[in-house]
């Protein structure tokens, strides 16, 4: 089946174009491309390359493996594994048989993968052995896959040729759960057309050929990884997949992106911000670069720029599949500072794009209003929740598409006479963080059944040297409660939410502000001075445990600090740790990795008994270099 679709150009009236193009369902481009590029490494992982047409071999066996457990059409199958390339051949062996794909991140608390897979009516978990035993609780039919079911032995390999058989276009591809306002998880429903419009754009808009070496570092359960996980098997390039050490590690991104001569590359302008302090350059040729999940500013585009590189700021909620606009950002433009931040740019094929003001009528040109968007690539709604999809997904009526369905983005943004889009921020209360996108109305709701807390306030605040942000939380505790740590309050809130949702830095307030409605009022709440803290560290002292208590304290925006004390538990996240990781090598001349920064629970005192054991075999080994005390045998 083919399905029929827009000009992938850019638009720059936003329009429906006029040229009409014609493509054949998503996994049969696949299947034709592994087969032609069957030779071409497609995969390489932790040093371990796998062809495109052993990608093909492997797959293929693993639908026919699911197709005898006679699952119903389009069953709902949630895939439970670490980063591997074994979760690309369960997505694309679902598939084949007509499965629709449902990710569940190894790293979530239990009680969400549980409301997920409940959520979701799975039929079917696909997981590893090793991560058997987390999920053994949940009353749902699984299947363990060992090592061995996907074992490529090239002496029995047998390249199998593209099926002919087509899925339907209108099926569900797949379902991602995103942050709910209402205090659970919601799953984002999306079609196969829809994606195939979307990687079909993409690939023309950067022009992606078989030479291209694509870095796979997106977490499986953000929508960006199907861009990562299926562009190279649409064109024959290789997938560079990270692990589930290093697709966070900026150290280890600067590297990789030299070392294997990575061409195209994706992440959140707080990475980027991140890959620049750690010196990236690249060198051996130019790079294409997405910045995307967050407002990217003009300093950072141009300091991206600036490397041999060609930049695009690319925009898209979760319910219009992957991207909606584009903007490539040239010198000039990164130079030009004409406003905070980069413009998202237009409307992909796959959107029309419309600017609402309250009224529901289009803004005019630099008016702000609340972004809609609409297209072939919009979300069927959210599964299971007709009446949520029915306030979020609207019909709107105009000259050029009566009766269009929009989906209310709930960004805030306007269009200059030129066309171009620009973000001004939320309508709501929702915030970005690193890409993932967080509702604060839920953590708020799940502190406040803390039977100490009484009410709550979620949001973000920039704090230290870095300027990064993080999650800050406001609470109000009932009166007679005992007082409860941020560490407490967090140990709890981990029983139901992601790490990314949890508060960094925490505020005990005796009243909570209200506004004359009644309601919590945000814009009142201020950041008060932090605590002192016990086991306090002296700034005037010289030895390494105070040096990284005044590193720690300027990173953080802490007055001071406990040798015992817990880096995440003072504030700090992973994005910061990497920012004390580069001052901590700058400061004592040292190449810790953030692995191994990481791998206890980073305090002053772990930090500093490293930088000893690294100080004492700097010694030993100049000790010998000398060739004092040499014995027999040693060399």
């Amino acid at each position: 089946m083919l399905i029929k679709g827009l000009d992938s150009r850019l638009c720059g009236n936003d329009k429906p174009y006029k040229v009409v193009m014609e493509h054949a369902h998503l996994l049969s481009t696949i299947e034709a491309q592994l087969y032609r590029y069957a030779e071409r490494t497609a995969i390489d992982f932790d040093n371990t390359h796998i062809s495109h047409g052993q990608v093909l071999d492997k797959f293929s066996a693993l639908a026919e493996r699911l197709a005898a457990l006679d699952l119903r059409p389009q069953a709902h199958v949630g895939v439970f594994m670490e980063r591997s390339p074994e979760v690309l051949l369960c997505l694309l062996a679902l598939w084949k048989i007509g499965a629709v794909y449902i990710p569940l991140d190894p790293d979530l608390p239990l009680a969400r993968l549980r409301f997920i897979c409940e959520d979701a009516d799975l039929d079917l978990i696909l997981t590893q052995v090793a991560l058997q035993e987390k999920i053994s609780s949940l009353c749902i039919r699984q299947v363990a896959l060992y090592p061995v079911d996907f074992a490529i032995d090239d002496s029995r390999t047998r390249l199998r040729e593209p099926s002919r058989a087509c899925l339907d276009l209108n099926n569900t591809a797949y379902i991602l759960y995103t942050s709910g306002t209402t205090g659970i998880p919601k799953g984002v429903e999306i079609q196969h057309r829809g994606l195939a419009f979307v990687l079909h754009a993409i690939l023309d808009l950067l022009d992606i050929t078989e030479q291209e070496i694509i870095a796979g570092i997106a977490s499986f359960s953000f929508d960006i990884s199907f861009f990562e996980l299926l562009l190279p098997l649409m064109t024959g390039a290789r997938l560079v997949l990270f692990s589930q050490s290093g697709h966070k590690d900026p150290q280890v991104l600067a590297a990789a992106i030299e070392d294997k001569k990575i061409s195209l590359i994706q992440a959140t302008p707080t990475l980027w911000q991140l890959l620049i302090r750690h010196d990236w350059n690249p060198a051996h040729r130019a790079l294409k670069a997405i910045a995307t999940g967050e407002a990217l500013p003009f300093k950072l585009a141009a300091d991206i720029t600036v490397r041999n590189t060609r930049l695009w700021n690319l925009y898209g909620p979760t319910e219009c599949t992957i991207w909606a606009t584009a903007r490539e950002v040239t010198p000039a433009v990164a130079a030009s500072h004409d406003s905070s931040c980069v413009s998202i740019g237009r409307a992909l094929a796959t959107c029309e794009l419309h600017v609402l003001k309250a009224s529901g009528q289009e803004a005019a040109a630099d008016e702000k209003g609340e972004l809609c968007i609409g297209g072939p690539a919009l979300a069927l709604g959210y599964y299971g929740k007709p009446a949520l999809t029915q306030e979020k997904f609207i019909n709107l009526a105009s000259s050029a598409s009566p009766a269009q369905k929009v989906y209310k983005t709930g960004d805030l943004c306007s269009r200059n006479h030129a066309g171009e889009l620009f973000f001004h921020g939320r309508i709501d209360n929702q915030v970005k963080l690193n890409g993932y996108r967080i509702e604060p109305e839920e953590i708020e709701q799940q502190l406040e059944q803390h039977p100490s807390i009484a009410q709550a306030i979620v949001k973000p605040i920039r704090i230290g040297s870095s300027r990064l942000e993080i999650l800050a939380a406001w609470v109000c505790p009932r009166k007679g409660s005992p007082n409860k740590s941020a560490g407490s309050l967090n140990a709890f809130l981990q029983g139901s939410l992601p790490a990314y949702m949890l508060p960094e830095r925490y505020f005990f307030i005796e009243h909570m502000p209200m506004s004359a409605t009644g309601k919590k009022d945000r814009q009142a709440l201020f950041a008060p001075p932090v605590l002192r803290r016990q086991q306090q560290i002296s700034a005037g002292e010289e030895d390494d445990v105070a040096i990284l208590a005044s590193l720690v304290c300027e990173i953080l925006d802490l007055p001071e600090i406990g040798s015992q004390d817990s880096f995440f538990d003072v504030g700090g996240n992973s994005m910061l740790a990497a920012t004390l990781l580069l001052a901590v090598n700058t400061r004592f001349g040292t190449a810790i990795s953030l692995r191994e920064m990481l791998s206890t629970p980073p305090t002053l005192d772990s930090i500093s008994r490293m930088l000893g054991k690294l100080q004492a075999n700097s010694e030993q080994v100049l000790y010998h270099r000398s060739g004092e005390g040499r014995t027999p045998g040693h060399l």
